[in-house]
Protein backbone atom coordinates (compact mmCIF):
# COMPACT_ATOMS: atom_id res chain seq x y z
CA UNK A 1 0.00 0.00 0.00
CA UNK A 2 1.18 3.29 -0.51
CA UNK A 3 2.12 5.60 2.02
CA UNK A 4 1.07 8.80 2.19
CA UNK A 5 2.05 10.32 5.28
CA UNK A 6 5.79 11.10 5.87
CA UNK A 7 7.36 11.03 9.45
CA UNK A 8 8.13 14.36 11.13
CA UNK A 9 11.60 15.19 10.69
CA UNK A 10 11.89 12.49 7.44
CA UNK A 11 11.78 13.65 3.65
CA UNK A 12 9.80 11.96 1.50
CA UNK A 13 11.97 11.03 -1.27
CA UNK A 14 14.38 8.84 1.20
CA UNK A 15 11.07 7.26 3.08
CA UNK A 16 9.92 3.90 2.05
CA UNK A 17 7.13 4.93 -0.21
CA UNK A 18 5.32 1.01 0.25
CA UNK A 19 4.01 -0.99 3.23
CA UNK A 20 2.76 -4.13 3.44
CA UNK A 21 2.36 -6.88 2.77
CA UNK A 22 -1.61 -6.99 2.83
CA UNK A 23 -4.40 -8.94 2.66
CA UNK A 24 -7.64 -7.95 1.10
CA UNK A 25 -10.92 -8.65 3.48
CA UNK A 26 -13.15 -7.25 1.52
CA UNK A 27 -14.55 -5.12 -1.14
CA UNK A 28 -16.60 -2.34 -0.18
CA UNK A 29 -17.13 -0.39 -3.49
CA UNK A 30 -16.51 -0.45 -6.71
CA UNK A 31 -12.62 0.42 -6.33
CA UNK A 32 -11.80 0.22 -2.58
CA UNK A 33 -11.25 -2.58 -0.16
CA UNK A 34 -10.32 -3.41 3.28
CA UNK A 35 -6.96 -4.63 4.18
CA UNK A 36 -5.70 -6.74 6.68
CA UNK A 37 -1.80 -6.77 7.47
CA UNK A 38 -0.13 -10.16 6.84
CA UNK A 39 2.45 -9.14 9.73
CA UNK A 40 0.08 -8.97 12.91
CA UNK A 41 -3.01 -9.65 11.56
CA UNK A 42 -4.34 -6.04 12.80
CA UNK A 43 -7.27 -4.59 10.09
CA UNK A 44 -6.67 -1.42 8.67
CA UNK A 45 -8.84 1.41 9.32
CA UNK A 46 -10.99 2.26 6.79
CA UNK A 47 -11.16 1.33 2.99
CA UNK A 48 -8.26 1.90 0.61
CA UNK A 49 -8.65 2.93 -2.62
CA UNK A 50 -7.08 0.60 -5.62
CA UNK A 51 -4.91 3.50 -6.79
CA UNK A 52 -2.88 3.17 -3.45
CA UNK A 53 -2.24 -0.48 -4.16
CA UNK A 54 -0.04 -2.72 -6.17
CA UNK A 55 0.46 -6.51 -6.05
CA UNK A 56 3.33 -7.80 -3.28
CA UNK A 57 5.78 -9.98 -4.68
CA UNK A 58 8.39 -11.54 -2.21
CA UNK A 59 11.93 -10.79 -2.05
CA UNK A 60 13.05 -14.47 -2.16
CA UNK A 61 11.05 -14.83 -6.04
CA UNK A 62 12.76 -11.89 -7.27
CA UNK A 63 15.50 -12.57 -9.81
CA UNK A 64 18.92 -12.38 -8.91
CA UNK A 65 20.26 -10.95 -11.92
CA UNK A 66 21.13 -7.13 -11.59
CA UNK A 67 21.69 -5.93 -14.68
CA UNK A 68 19.82 -3.09 -16.24
CA UNK A 69 17.46 -3.62 -18.80
CA UNK A 70 17.04 -0.83 -20.85
CA UNK A 71 14.07 1.21 -21.14
CA UNK A 72 12.30 2.56 -24.18
CA UNK A 73 14.08 5.53 -24.42
CA UNK A 74 17.22 4.42 -23.87
CA UNK A 75 16.27 1.48 -26.96
CA UNK A 76 15.80 4.74 -29.06
CA UNK A 77 18.85 6.13 -28.08
CA UNK A 78 20.94 3.50 -28.78
CA UNK A 79 19.04 2.76 -32.42
CA UNK A 80 20.06 6.52 -33.41
CA UNK A 81 23.94 5.19 -31.82
CA UNK A 82 23.62 2.40 -34.06
CA UNK A 83 22.64 4.37 -37.03
CA UNK A 84 25.57 6.77 -36.65
CA UNK A 85 27.90 3.81 -35.87
CA UNK A 86 26.95 2.04 -39.37
CA UNK A 87 28.65 5.20 -41.10
CA UNK A 88 32.09 4.78 -39.74
CA UNK A 89 31.77 0.88 -40.18
CA UNK A 90 32.51 1.44 -44.27
CA UNK A 91 35.70 3.09 -42.65
CA UNK A 92 36.45 0.64 -40.68
CA UNK A 93 35.84 -3.28 -41.39
CA UNK A 94 34.98 -5.50 -38.76
CA UNK A 95 35.34 -9.08 -40.12
CA UNK A 96 33.73 -11.75 -38.31
CA UNK A 97 36.21 -13.99 -37.52
CA UNK A 98 35.49 -17.64 -35.23
CA UNK A 99 37.40 -15.64 -32.22
CA UNK A 100 33.80 -13.00 -32.66
CA UNK A 101 32.21 -16.09 -30.71
CA UNK A 102 30.54 -15.18 -27.21
CA UNK A 103 28.67 -16.80 -24.93
CA UNK A 104 25.32 -15.58 -24.43
CA UNK A 105 22.72 -16.05 -21.87
CA UNK A 106 19.65 -16.13 -23.43
CA UNK A 107 18.45 -19.36 -24.98
CA UNK A 108 17.27 -18.46 -28.43
CA UNK A 109 17.93 -20.07 -32.38
CA UNK A 110 21.61 -20.43 -32.45
CA UNK A 111 23.38 -19.83 -35.64
CA UNK A 112 25.98 -22.85 -34.98
CA UNK A 113 26.80 -25.98 -34.44
CA UNK A 114 27.53 -25.27 -30.17
CA UNK A 115 24.72 -24.90 -28.65
CA UNK A 116 25.98 -21.79 -25.91
CA UNK A 117 28.07 -19.45 -28.50
CA UNK A 118 26.67 -16.85 -30.04
CA UNK A 119 28.55 -15.04 -33.41
CA UNK A 120 28.98 -11.20 -32.28
CA UNK A 121 28.32 -8.88 -35.22
CA UNK A 122 29.49 -5.96 -33.98
CA UNK A 123 29.28 -3.83 -30.07
CA UNK A 124 27.17 -0.95 -30.19
CA UNK A 125 27.21 0.46 -26.80
CA UNK A 126 29.78 0.31 -23.64
CA UNK A 127 28.42 1.39 -20.44
CA UNK A 128 29.33 0.55 -16.55
CA UNK A 129 26.61 -1.44 -15.18
CA UNK A 130 27.21 -2.04 -10.97
CA UNK A 131 30.75 -0.78 -11.45
CA UNK A 132 31.56 -2.96 -14.36
CA UNK A 133 31.63 -2.84 -17.69
CA UNK A 134 29.32 -3.94 -20.23
CA UNK A 135 28.82 -3.96 -23.84
CA UNK A 136 26.00 -4.04 -26.01
CA UNK A 137 25.97 -7.04 -28.63
CA UNK A 138 24.68 -6.89 -31.89
CA UNK A 139 24.58 -10.79 -32.47
CA UNK A 140 24.92 -11.91 -36.53
CA UNK A 141 21.93 -13.22 -38.20
CA UNK A 142 19.38 -11.52 -35.21
CA UNK A 143 17.38 -8.09 -35.08
CA UNK A 144 18.43 -4.88 -33.02
CA UNK A 145 15.66 -6.49 -30.18
CA UNK A 146 17.76 -9.46 -29.16
CA UNK A 147 20.77 -6.75 -28.59
CA UNK A 148 22.25 -7.58 -25.31
CA UNK A 149 24.36 -6.37 -22.53
CA UNK A 150 26.82 -8.80 -21.86
CA UNK A 151 29.97 -8.31 -19.20
CA UNK A 152 33.32 -7.16 -20.08
CA UNK A 153 34.82 -10.81 -19.33
CA UNK A 154 32.73 -12.12 -21.90
CA UNK A 155 33.91 -10.05 -24.64
CA UNK A 156 37.13 -11.04 -26.49
CA UNK A 157 40.00 -7.87 -26.17
CA UNK A 158 40.00 -8.06 -30.08
CA UNK A 159 35.88 -7.04 -30.57
CA UNK A 160 36.77 -4.64 -27.41
CA UNK A 161 39.66 -2.79 -29.39
CA UNK A 162 37.55 -2.80 -32.42
CA UNK A 163 34.61 -1.07 -30.65
CA UNK A 164 36.95 1.68 -29.48
CA UNK A 165 39.18 2.31 -32.34
CA UNK A 166 35.76 2.66 -34.06
CA UNK A 167 34.46 4.58 -31.04
CA UNK A 168 37.22 7.07 -31.52
CA UNK A 169 37.36 7.37 -35.47
CA UNK A 170 33.39 8.58 -35.01
CA UNK A 171 34.71 11.27 -32.84
CA UNK A 172 37.27 12.63 -34.91
CA UNK A 173 34.93 12.38 -38.01
CA UNK A 174 32.45 14.50 -36.18
CA UNK A 175 34.93 16.55 -34.98
CA UNK A 176 36.02 17.26 -38.80
CA UNK A 177 32.27 18.12 -39.80
CA UNK A 178 32.11 20.46 -37.41
CA UNK A 179 35.28 22.54 -38.13
CA UNK A 180 34.24 22.89 -42.04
Amino acid sequence: MDTKTTPVGYSRKLCNKWQGPYYITEVTGKNTYKLRRCSDDVPIKGPVNANRLKQYHDPQDRPTNNVDVPTDDEMSDDEDEEENTQDTDEIVQNDIQPENEVQRNNDDNRTNDDPDMYQVERIIHAKRINKKMHYKIKWLGYSHRHNTYEPEENIPQELRHDYKVRKDQTKRIKARKTKR
